[in-house]
């Protein structure tokens, strides 16, 4: 009788453990697909205490990516909140999409003057890059301008209230 509870027991044991295993080999071979492209690398951005924490959280997520290619491309994953990037503002990089958790809960936010001569927005595009599900919003500045601006070498647009 103590033989047949004993062999459940390790029968139970090992089927959790093979189960386990099983489990931890599918996973290893999981994915993101970020814009119909594998992404071999994700980044997680999390708010931070103050937006602004939040925005040099961001940027610095950003700055840490240095080896994205075409056969390296990187996803950066917005969690829901605002990040002010205050008077700087985001330079995308070839390579690396950056996707927000929806454009009513992921902002992007910056401070940026357009006085005429300084062409750049709170987020500067790349080739080979996508922005998505998120709102970017310029906040102020002491200009005659607070612009939204996106701009790429082959394509510049702007909004002006």
């Amino acid at each position: 009788m103590e033989h047949a509870w004993v062999k459940r027991a390790w029968t139970s044991i090992v089927g959790f453990i093979c189960i386990s295993l099983a489990c931890g080999l599918a996973w290893a071979d999981f994915y993101v697909i970020a814009g119909g492209k594998r992404a071999k690398r994700t980044v997680l951005v999390s708010p931070k205490s103050t937006q602004r924490a939040s925005g040099d959280a961001l940027l610095q997520s950003l700055d840490k990516i240095t080896d994205a290619s075409e056969d390296n491309p990187y996803l950066v994953f917005i969690e829901p909140g605002i990040y002010d990037i205050g008077a700087g503002h985001l330079d995308m990089k070839p390579f690396v999409d950056i996707k927000g958790s929806g454009e009513n809960v992921t902002r992007i936010t910056g401070t940026i003057d357009m006085n005429g001569s300084d062409f750049s927005g709170v987020v500067n595009g790349s080739d080979d890059a996508e922005l998505s599900f998120l709102t970017v919003e310029n906040t102020g500045g002491t200009g005659s301008f607070k612009c939204v601006g996106v701009y790429d070498k082959n394509f510049d647009s702007y909004s002006c209230p």
